[in-house]
C-alpha cells in the first residue's frame, strides 16, 4: 500500500508538472499579453478620463486572476503533493553501497555529572546502533567506575584516540614496538557543538589516532581504570 501511495505521488508530480505546462502556462502568457497591451493603451488616455479608469480596471481583474491562479495551484500541490510525500523523504530510490562495521570491541569511558551518568547506566541498553543507524551494537555491560590517580607504569595496545597537546606535553607517549616508534595518524574530532545562525558550530579537537601508548603518572585528563583484570588508560579528550 505505501509503495503504491509512494508512486502515484510521483505519477501526481508528472500530472502537475504537465498541468503547468499545458494548462496554465498558455494561460498566464495570455494575461501578460493583454496586460501589456492595456498597459500601452493606459499611455493614450488622461489619467482621470474615464477611459483610463476602465482600462485601469480591467488591468486589475486580470491581476486578481493571475494571484488567484497562482494561489490555487500552490494550495493544491501544498495539499495533495508537498506535505504528503515529506514522509518519504528518507526514502532510497536507487542502489547505494555501505561499508558495515563488525567483530569491533570498543571500551567507552564517559565523564558526566553524577545524575547524567545514572541516566546514561539505566538506559544504555535502549541504545542499538552508534553512529549510523546501520552500526548496530550489543551492548556488553556498563558500569560506573572509579578511575585511579597517582603514579603508575602503564602501556597500551588498544586502539584509541589520544589529546595531542597531552602527547606534545608528554603526559601520555606513543610507545615502541620491536625497535620501532610507533606515532599514530593526527585527527580533528568532532566534541560539541552550539547552533549559530541556524547552524551546528563544531568545537573540533586535535587528537592522535595510535595502537600503542604508555604512562608513567595521571594527570588533569589522563587516569587508570583498573578495577577489573585489565588496567586502561582514559584519555579525557
Amino acid at each position: 500500500e505505501l509503495l503504491e501511495e509512494f508512486q502515484n505521488f510521483k505519477l501526481l508530480s508528472e500530472k502537475l508538472k504537465n498541468f503547468k505546462e499545458t494548462k496554465i502556462k498558455p494561460v498566464m502568457l495570455l494575461i501578460k499579453i493583454r496586460k501589456n497591451n492595456l498597459a500601452d493603451k493606459k499611455k493614450k488616455f488622461m489619467a482621470n478620463s474615464q477611459e483610463y479608469t476602465k482600462v485601469l480596471n480591467r488591468e486589475q481583474e486580470l491581476k486578481t486572476i493571475e494571484k488567484d491562479i497562482n494561489r490555487r495551484l500552490k494550495e493544491y500541490e501544498m495539499n495533495y503533493y508537498t506535505k504528503p510525500i515529506t514522509k518519504y523523504k528518507s526514502l532510497t530510490t536507487s542502489l547505494k553501497f555501505y561499508e558495515v562495521l563488525n567483530q569491533i570491541t570498543l571500551i567507552l569511558h564517559v565523564k558526566a555529572d553524577e545524575a547524567t551518568l545514572f541516566e546514561i547506566k539505566n538506559h544504555i541498553y535502549n541504545l542499538k546502533a552508534i553512529g549510523r543507524s546501520e552500526d548496530f551494537i550489543n551492548i556488553e555491560d556498563a558500569k560506573i567506575v572509579k578511575l585511579y590517580e597517582g603514579d603508575c607504569d602503564v602501556d597500551s595496545q588498544l586502539s584509541t584516540y589520544i589529546s595531542y597537546e597531552d602527547v606534545k606535553d608528554e603526559n601520555i607517549y606513543p610507545k615502541s614496538k620491536d625497535s620501532q616508534d610507533i606515532n599514530g595518524t593526527k585527527y580533528y574530532l568532532n566534541k560539541n557543538y552550539e547552533i549559530k545562525n541556524g547552524q551546528r558550530d563544531f568545537v573540533k579537537k586535535k587528537v592522535l589516532y595510535t595502537s600503542y601508548r604508555a604512562i608513567d603518572d595521571t594527570s588533569e585528563n589522563i587516569f587508570i581504570d583498573n578495577e577489573d583484570e585489565n588496567e586502561y588508560i582514559v584519555n579525557f579528550i
